[in-house]
């Protein structure tokens, strides 16, 4: 059966070289149609990576424009992605992308974790776009900065209830779908406290569609960036 295959991963900036080698070594080994790549930085370690990923095939790329030195975020496609326009962006739209892949609309999200008011306010306009995309094929997919107590080891970070929120009206934890009570964390604390922070949530039209949902660790536990990546399979 034919899938779409689509990955998230921080790259915490891509921090030297020999990190961006391994980045871009890595996305090619996992080779997914799509990817959606958090606190990239436009620049000499953007070009590095969109001209790797380019050569290896993914041609059609689209960033949030983030300012220099400033985390935004990367779509990459072997196959033609449209960017939405007009969409309800927030503030910090450099942390926010929509695009459309074989009509499912894709929101790409990094939520800001700076203070406890501006991430409220990112997550009003998440769940305001949510609920307007919920019944259309659709997912929400990015880092969050948000779990829920049942994926924290400790005090989960502020906003659970606007994550709560966005499960009440009926997007569905793809991971959740995949691998039931099971216990993963995509991030550590600088303690060793675990937190599954990077999410991919499906609306109701796709929520059987969804082959597979599973984290890959060693890319973090080889310290090429400190999170996990997310990757997801939808049947087509």
């Amino acid at each position: 059966m034919a899938s779409m295959k689509i990955l998230t991963w921080n790259i915490k900036h891509g921090e030297n070289k020999p990190h961006l080698v391994n980045i871009t070594d890595t996305l090619v080994t996992h080779d997914p149609d799509i990817l959606v790549l958090t606190e990239f930085r436009e620049g000499p370690k953007g070009d590095f990576i969109r001209n790797r990923l380019s050569g290896a095939g993914w041609v059609h790329q689209s960033t949030s424009g983030p300012a220099p030195n400033t985390n935004g975020l990367l779509i990459a496609a072997k196959g033609p992605l449209s960017p939405c326009k007009g969409s309800i962006a927030p503030t910090e739209s450099h942390r926010w992308m929509e695009f459309e892949v074989d009509e499912v609309r894709f929101l790409a999200i990094h939520i800001p974790i700076n203070t406890t008011h501006t991430k409220t306010l990112f997550w009003d306009k998440v769940l305001q776009r949510a609920d307007s995309l919920v019944d259309r094929p659709a997912l929400i997919i990015g880092d969050f900065n948000t779990g829920l107590p049942a994926d924290a080891q400790g005090t989960p970070f502020h906003c659970v209830e606007s994550m709560q929120r966005l499960l009440n009206m009926g997007w569905q934890d793809a991971w959740r779908l995949t691998n039931g009570s099971r216990q993963e964390y995509s991030w550590y604390s600088h303690v060793g406290n675990g937190f599954r922070i990077d999410h991919a949530f499906v609306s109701d039209p796709v929520k059987d569609r969804v082959v597979q949902c599973y984290y890959s660790h060693p890319e973090r536990e080889l310290r090429y960036s400190d999170h996990s990546a997310l990757i997801i399979e939808l049947a087509r």
